[in-house]
């Protein structure tokens, strides 16, 4: 049993810096006709542009997601720790 849930922490972990890495990652594209968007904040890099305030949504959502994929290893391996050998 132990075994198992170490494995399942070990999975969750591994999701978990998969799903903040995608989050670090992830940009949106300023796109200047999109409706409502009156007063976006656009950051310029050459000919890349992006909206900072749709990508801190986009992040936010997805450091959500991982900070629950971490939760579930912390206590999937807080229940290997005290479970029996057995």
């Amino acid at each position: 049993m132990k075994t198992i849930l170490t494995s399942l922490a070990a999975l969750s972990a591994v999701i978990a810096a998969l799903l903040w890495y995608k989050a670090s990652a992830s940009e949106v594209p300023y796109e200047p006709n999109r409706p409502g968007d009156k007063s976006a904040v656009v950051f310029y890099n050459g000919d890349h542009r992006w909206d900072v305030i749709r990508t801190a949504e986009l992040q936010t959502k997805r450091n959500k997601r991982a900070a629950l994929a971490a939760s579930i290893a912390a206590v999937l391996q807080a229940i290997a720790l005290v479970a029996s050998d057995n």
